[in-house]
Formats: C-alpha cells, structure tokens, sequence
C-alpha cells in the first residue's frame, strides 16, 4: 500500500512539473509571432524622461534627458534645463542592425530593433549623476551657466550644441562608466574607451581596456559594455593577460615619451559627423588622473607644436590598444 502511494505522490509530482513547463514555455508558430511577443512583453519598451542633476567641475547641470531603450542617444536628447513636459515625442524607425538571434523550429534568425513609439516621465523625482572623469584636459571647457538661467522654466537642447560638446560627452560616458572604477593598484593606470560595434551612425557595445604599468610588465584586462539597452547595460569580461616582451617594450616607450597632463584641443574631428566615433584615453597614478576625449579622424595642421606631440602619442596609444585586444583577444570593430 505504502509503495502505491508512493508511486501516486511521485506521478502527480512529473505531472505538475510537466504542467508548469507547458505553461512557461512558449512556442512560437513563426518569426512574426515571437517578434510580436517579444516586443509585447519587453519591460523596457519604452522611452525613460529623466531629471538629472550632473555634476561637472564643481556645476550642477540641470538636464533633462530621453534615454532610448536602444542605441546610443542617437535617437534621444539632452536638455538643459528641468521642464520634461515639454520634451517632443517622436516616431521611432528601424535601427537597421540585427542585434540577436533566435531559433524558431529549425532555423535562426537576426532580427532588427525599433525605436519605441512609448515615453514614460519620471518627473518627481531628480536623481544626481557624478561625472566620472576628475580632470579632463579639454581646452573647450564647457560654459557656466548663464545667471539668468532658470532650469524650472526653461530648457534649452544642448544635443547639437557647440558650447555644451564637451558637457554632453561627459555626460553620457558618466553614465555609462557609473558603475565601473578605475583599479585602485599603486601603478600606472591608462583606461581606453572605444566602439566596438558600428552601424553608421548607432553603436551597440563599447570596449573598456585597462591596462597596469609595472617597472617590468604591462598586466591588460579587456572588457566591454553592452548598449543595446540604454536601460540595463550588460558589461561583459574577455580576460586578462600579461603582455608579451616585444609588446610590452613597444607599449612603454609611447607611454614614455606621452606628455600627459597637457591640455589639448578635443574638437579635432576632421567632419562634423566623424565625432561620433570617439574615444576616451585616462591616465592615473597615485598623484594624478587625467582624462581625455578625441577622435580618430583628426585635424593637426592648425595645431600648436606640444598640442600635436601631446595628440599623436594619444591617438598612437589608442591604436596600439586596438591592436591588443584584437591580437590577444580577437576583438575588433564590427561595421554590421
């Protein structure tokens, strides 16, 4: 009698499981119809309004900001100001990338991300962002604020702004490097920050390398941020690795001969448009931190002497970082 029972208990126990996973698996009759559920069910399928306080060099930056459940606030806007009411909404479009895969019967398919036509305003309450970067060698400093400026009454889009270039970058790097610190090693630290994927114009994932300089080895730890999501950032780890001899040699004499602490000109960019592939070189020892913003396509010939030196060694750090994690890791820049 006892075993009959048992067998009964176990029965109904595979019986409820089995019912459990009927009920949360869900089978797709086609592409179109995961798509549908997909985007029915995304919790992020929306369009965040912000108020954000941001810290920058002893200001606070009223902004006012729309962050895009996809992309790289390529289709949002900074404001400065706080007034979200009177942010504009707009139509989303087809991104044009395929950013995953999913398998559906036998086959697997890329699929496309759109723009949310949904905007969801956190208006009470105003969070406070603090830049990241400590000292950034940048000779276009941004502005004060105006005295007459009223962040409650007026709001002023700065996206396209010259003046606000620089404040922008930073903003947006801020908020995507909050949660990740420089290493606290009593050596020579440089942190580079770069696209890794680039559809002209969006940008889906960005790498971080850090390299440690020691007296007699160069340790690099290479990660990277996934920003297909504005609103929940991945960050991925490749690995670590101790340079080789010829590298390491290779890698300390541009670092040597590196001006660092320099001010520069960062609006260097050949075109207009070629600022959005930028890229972000620290420095930091135990008395100094030091940041800069530039570009890969840069403009030198109107250049002071130093400013050129302090630019080529940057850009010449940059490329030899790309060429790292692409030799020890296999990372490059994809175009689709």
């Amino acid at each position: 009698m006892r075993n009959i029972e048992l067998c009964l208990v176990v029965f109904f126990l595979f019986l409820t499981v089995g019912i459990l996973k009927s009920q949360t698996r869900k089978e797709f009759k086609d592409f179109q119809d995961y798509k549908n559920y997909r985007d029915t069910n995304n919790k992020y399928n929306y369009n965040l309004v912000k108020k954000i306080c941001f810290l920058s060099n002893g200001i606070y930056y009223p902004l006012t900001v729309v962050i895009s459940p996809y992309g790289y606030w390529f289709t949002s806007e900074i404001h400065l100001g706080h007034k979200a009411n009177t942010i504009i909404q707009h139509k989303g479009g087809i991104f044009g990338w395929g950013i995953s895969k999913v398998k559906i019967g036998d086959k697997y398919y890329s699929y496309d991300v759109s723009t949310s036509n949904n905007y969801r305003y956190d208006t009470i309450t105003t969070d406070t962002m603090y830049s990241v970067f400590e000292n950034i060698k940048c000779i276009n400093n941004t502005p004060e604020l105006p005295k007459t400026f009223s962040s409650e009454d007026s709001l002023i889009n700065i996206t396209d702004s010259n003046s606000y270039e620089l404040l922008t970058r930073e903003f947006k790097y801020s908020y995507l490097l909050k949660d990740i610190q420089l290493p606290k090693d009593s050596c020579e630290i440089i942190r580079c920050i770069y696209p890794l994927n680039v559809y002209y114009p969006y940008k889906t994932s960005f790498a971080v390398v850090v390299l440690k300089i020691w007296p007699d080895k160069i340790e690099m730890i290479s990660n990277s941020l996934n920003t297909v999501n504005l609103l929940d950032i991945k960050p991925e780890k490749y690995g670590k690795v101790t340079l080789k001899k010829n590298d390491f040699k290779r890698l300390k004499k541009i670092i040597a001969k590196t001006p660092f602490g320099n001010n520069v000109n960062c609006d260097v960019c050949s075109y207009q448009s070629y600022k959005d592939f930028d890229f972000i070189i620290d420095y930091k020892t135990d008395e100094s931190y030091f940041s800069y913003f530039l570009c890969e396509n840069i403009l030198l010939h109107k250049k002071e002497k130093s400013e050129k030196k302090t630019i080529s060694y940057l850009s010449g750090i940059y490329n030899f970082i790309y060429y790292l994690n692409s030799k020890y890791f296999n990372i490059e820049r994809k175009n689709k």
